[in-house]
């Protein structure tokens, strides 16, 4: 059915096939009735009136015995009959406030329109077109996912365009009939008047009424428009559906709330076979555990799903072409409801659902699978058919009829056609879950844009066919920008689990394992422990993994605050490599299971720097044999007695799949291609990659260091240092392009250099070696043919340049001067901006991750002794000086001191000026030198863009007081205003920048020769006054600073009491930090 009815449609829906109003209908449409049976409009809208107040009196009547879909129609259609029965009984109550006035029974068809019918036998033209505007309109449904304001203001929309034909058509009346239709225009016009909203009011207030007696006449009604999430509107709309509400308040578990909702309003009708086997598969899957028995230590219960499964939240609307669901920013301005699954039954009740797909969107570990087999299992067998697939499992090019039917054939076990089974259904509403885009396109790499199109022209067949159908797709977000969105599309995006919902998850896990972890000694963690965590906590299986992690030795509560973050993770992946282990390796000592846990973990190195290397957040396993190929051509090292492949342990490292199998933390999308699977790996958290590629390169420096060690203490035939790993994982991608990384990184490597302190200076010198000699050929090198993206040799060296000289300021524990860390260069300045210059090339991310990562200070370049150094970035203000000094010729010059400037260490000029730094640029610190008058005097903010929210524009702070400055004030006024206007904004402060506005107004007042323009000024000036209500503590803003410019003022605005409020408010001495 269509997402909208009109006002005929509907009435035809609940059973007047008698009606004088269809006749109309009829008689507009072509459609048999007889135009000489038409009722005048009078007639009209009281048999209206009647039939709006029959729709709510008679509809669960009318319901009884009805499958889902027919409910689902005559609630639609009852809905529709009280929006348009509402406006007139309004309007007539309107006309009933004048005793004397007309009423809605008095309108007649005019003398002229009763001899065209007469004559014709057809509808006159103008009564057509009233008759179309009232019957056939399309009129709004409300909506589980949009508010119920968002209804009023569509019914709003109806209703004006109901009183504008009105108003057009009795306009046209010719005098024999058109007294009362004169009238009743009078009052038409009245309400359409700017501030004439009675009508209106009225209406909406009749409309809000029924509305309220339908939703307590028939409690779905409540569900799908979204009455649920509001405990007055449940008050308002009755105990029925105050009661079906209270069913899903709280946080609840395994969708039992959704589930004891649709049980409630479910049909009596009883499933066929087919359906009721669909219905039974989905429903096992809520005794299934959270974990698979084998991932669970012994001594713990896992919840089952429908004990631990936690309702989710999400924000939810409706997208097209033109939205941007991939992007985190474009989700902020939707809220976040609670009430999802209400949300989600009120969809599935409702005829929004047979239009177009629901996309449900979600990032790795949000859930997204989780909520299609839990929500499929909780639909009950008798209004819905239930269809789950998983897109993984069905062919990736196949149309969608033929992956619904591979999926029916792999639950059911029988190959039905997709026609038959939907005929079967019955009313029943079909339900499609189509369980992963994401892998559809990231597994096969085919372009299946087109995809969310061809679900929603599939809908639209089977509409036209009788066997509506609704769909739910799922994806991770970020692959979004790969969908087209069908108009009429509603996509939900999945939020990280709130504190709420962590404690109701803590308290399952404690009702399933207080007993057991007592009979250990052990306690569930407190909420505070996993809070403290949150990054992972947020995440369901995650979740999990904390709470696995600390039932073995309570090791989360134990060493929270020694644990660190790099810590808790080694940890972490420690504990579940070992546990791996000693499942398949029972046999093994203590000193090879610790072995073999390690190379677990060196094998998950692999994979993580597999990811990073190529600048994403997966990996094919195609691609993870051919890095694991190339880093380990002998095969991987097994240390010891480690196991052989019959122990259940892959000795070998050739088989990916087998690699990554184990790990649930570790996401394997898949899609069926020809007579094989494609597989795609990824972390369910970033950190975890994060994580062990900080550790694969602490170790990799560390080889490289030890075996610089020993070939010191050989004597003789020492070949060169092989720094192969070490080339091999920093040559694809810069460290400081993924900032956890670097912070793992410093973390492992100040713990090593904690307990041994005198490797630092090795550190030190080999980094500086290996910097001289990393532009020149190593034939010695190993791991050669290790190539995850092909690029060439200058690449190559500026990535693994950068990352040398951003592992030496983190081992460092002072600034490192350009002679040190360029010894060999015959002029450090020249080979440092050769080096610069490279990095600059790179990605943005990367170059300005190592702007953020490392400070380069110029030091005493206003002397002769200028020398320049870096070292780690510590968030301090930035010194002028030090980054843009080294360009101040050497001769006496009349500028600012750079070195007396320091701004603070965020926006973007610290950012550029910290570019520049690094850059060594001359041109870029020569217009930071001569700007230094602006950012001393009015502003550190030179080159921010903002939004002009009169016209879409940008604008730029520097620019529009650059020219106020510059030009006369009568050159291009509009102009001057506008930007007067947007530097004030909204403010509420007096700042500098403020400050050197008031004064550049103050010289405008005295140069402007036009009076009217004085006026103007004077307004902008005056409203910006108005609302100062703090003088910014800060260097300038002092009295002697602040009073010269509002004495300056005073003539020229007139309230001057706004002046002495301003007074009030400066502070009594400047503060001494000079940071501006």
């Amino acid at each position: 059915m269509a997402g909208s009815l009109s006002c005929s449609h509907a009435l035809r829906l609940l059973g007047h096939r008698d009606s004088r109003v269809l006749d109309a209908a009829g008689a507009l449409t072509g459609a048999g009735a007889e135009a000489s049976g038409v009722p005048g409009l009078g007639a009209l809208t009281t048999l209206l009136i009647s039939h709006g107040a029959d729709a709510v009196r008679h509809v669960r009547e009318r319901m009884a015995g009805l499958n889902r879909l027919d409910r689902t129609e005559r609630i639609a259609a009852a809905h529709a009959v009280i929006v348009v029965a509402a406006y007139f009984e309004a309007l007539d109550a309107v006309l009933a406030e004048d005793p004397d006035g007309p009423r809605l029974r008095d309108l007649d068809l005019g003398g002229a329109e009763q001899v065209a019918l007469a004559t014709s036998g057809r509808l006159p033209e103008g009564y057509g077109g009233i008759v179309m505007t009232l019957l056939e309109s399309p009129i709004p449904l409300p909506s589980a996912h949009r508010p119920y304001e968002d209804n009023i203001l569509r019914v709003s929309a109806l209703y004006d365009d109901m009183t504008r034909s009105l108003v057009g058509y009795l306009g046209g009346i010719d005098r024999d009939g058109g007294a009362s239709a004169k009238a009743v225009r009078s009052v038409l016009f009245k309400g359409m008047a700017p501030n004439g909203t009675t009508l209106l009011d009225t209406a909406l207030e009749r409309y809000a009424s029924t509305f309220r007696e339908l939703a307590a006449a028939v409690p779905e009604f409540a569900v799908w428009a979204g009455l649920l999430d509001h405990q007055a509107t449940r008050r308002a709309a009755g105990a029925a559906a105050a009661e079906i509400g209270a069913r899903i308040d709280g946080i609840g578990t395994g969708l039992a709330g959704l589930g004891a909702l649709l049980e409630t309003i479910a049909s009596d009708a009883a499933p066929d076979q087919r359906r009721a086997d669909l219905a039974a598969r989905h429903r096992a899957v809520l005794d299934h555990r959270v974990l698979r028995a084998d991932d669970t230590p012994s001594g713990l219960v896992m919840p089952r799903l429908a004990d631990a499964y936690l309702d989710p939240r999400g924000r939810i609307t409706a997208v097209g072409p033109e939205s941007d669901p991939a992007s985190d920013s474009w989700w902020s301005a939707v809220p976040v409801r609670d009430d999802l699954p209400s949300v989600i039954a009120g969809l599935l009740t409702s005829p929004e659902a047979l239009d177009a797909p629901i996309v449900i969107l979600g990032h790795p570990g949000a859930g997204k699978s989780k909520l299609t087999e839990i929500l499929a299992a909780r639909l009950p067998g008798v209004d819905f058919l239930t269809v789950r697939v998983e897109l993984r499992r069905v062919p990736p090019d196949a149309p969608v009829q033929d992956q619904i039917e591979t999926a029916v054939r792999a639950a059911i076990g029988e190959d039905v056609a997709w026609p038959e089974l939907a005929r079967s259904a019955r009313g029943a509403v079909p339900v499609v879950m189509l369980d992963g885009f994401d892998e559809l396109v990231q597994a096969t790499g085919v372009n299946r844009s087109d995809y969310l199109e061809q679900v929603r022209d599939f809908q639209r067949r089977e509409a036209e066919l009788g066997r509506p159908v609704a769909v739910l797709v799922t994806s991770r977000t970020v692959v979004a920008d790969r969908m087209r969105f069908p108009k009429g599309t509603v996509a939900v995006r999945l939020e990280a689990l709130n504190e709420p919902q962590i404690g109701r998850m803590l308290e399952v896990w404690t009702a399933h394992n207080a007993r057991g972890l007592a009979a250990r000694g052990l306690t569930p963690p407190p909420l505070d422990t996993l809070l403290a965590h949150r990054d992972l906590a947020e995440q369901p299986l995650l979740l999990i993994m904390l709470l696995l992690f600390d039932a073995d030795t309570n090791a989360l509560q134990h060493h929270e605050s020694e644990l660190g973050r790099s810590g808790l993770y080694e940890q972490l992946l420690t504990r579940f490599a070992r546990r791996e282990v000693e499942k398949h390796g029972a046999h093994l000592d203590e000193r090879d299971t610790v072995q073999a846990a390690e190379d677990e973990l060196r094998r998950l190195e692999v994979v993580a720097m597999a990811m990073f290397a190529r600048h994403a957040q997966t990996v094919t396993r195609d691609d993870l044999e051919q890095d694991l190929s190339a880093l380990f051509p002998s095969g991987f090292p097994s240390g010891g007695s480690a196991p052989g492949p019959e122990s259940g342990l892959h000795g070998t490292v050739g088989d990916a799949e087998q690699l990554l199998g184990r790990f649930f933390f570790i996401h394997e999308s898949q899609a069926r291609e020809d007579d094989h699977t494609r597989s795609v790996y990824e972390f369910l958290h970033a950190t975890f990659s994060e994580y062990l590629v900080a550790r694969l390169v602490a170790a990799a420096l560390k080889e490289v260091v030890e075996e610089r060690r020993h070939a010191a203490a050989r004597r003789r035939f020492s070949q060169p240092l092989d720094d192969g790993l070490l080339y091999a994982v920093l040559s694809f991608a810069v460290l400081a392009g993924r900032a956890p990384v670097v912070e793992f990184l410093d973390d492992q490597l100040a713990r090593h250099l904690e307990e041994h302190p005198g490797d630092r200076a090795e550190y030190r010198a080999m980094l500086t070696d290996l910097l001289a000699e990393a532009g020149y050929p190593q034939p010695h090198r190993s791991l050669a043919d290790y190539e995850p993206v092909r690029l060439n040799s200058s690449s190559r060296e500026a990535h693994y340049t950068a990352n040398l000289v951003q592992l030496l300021v983190l081992v460092a524990e002072e600034p490192v001067s350009l002679q040190e860390l360029l010894p060999r260069a015959a002029d450090t300045t020249w080979e440092w901006r050769r080096l610069t210059s490279m990095w600059r090339a790179l990605s943005a991310d990367e170059w300005y991750g190592m702007v953020d990562g490392i400070r380069t200070r110029h030091l005493d370049y206003d002397t002769d002794a200028g020398y320049t150094v870096i070292q780690r970035e510590d968030g301090s203000p930035i010194n002028y000086g030090e980054c843009v000094a080294f360009e101040l010729p050497r001769a006496p010059v009349s500028v600012i001191d750079p070195y007396t400037v320091s701004i603070p260490n965020s926006g973007l000029t610290s950012k550029l000026i910290r570019s520049t730094a690094m850059r060594v640029h001359g041109t870029s610190a020569r217009q930071f030198l001569v700007t230094a008058p602006y950012v001393v005097n009015v502003s550190a903010d030179l080159f921010t863009w903002y939004l002009d929210s009169t016209d879409d524009g940008v604008w730029c702070e520097l620019h529009d007081i650059l020219h106020l400055r510059t030009s006369l004030p009568d050159h291009d006024w509009d102009g001057r205003v506008r930007s007067y206007l947007r530097i004030f904004g909204e403010t509420p402060l007096l700042g500098r920048l403020e400050l050197t506005m008031l004064r550049q107004a103050a010289e405008d007042f005295t140069l402007l020769g036009d009076a009217q323009r004085r006026i103007e000024l004077a307004a902008v000036i005056d409203g910006y006054l108005a609302r100062v209500r703090e003088v910014v503590p800060g260097p300038r803003l002092g009295v002697d600073f602040v009073e010269p410019v509002l004495a300056a003022l005073e003539p020229h605005i007139g309230r001057p009491e706004r002046l002495d409020a301003i007074r009030t408010m400066i502070p009594d001495e400047e503060p001494a930090d000079t940071v501006l």
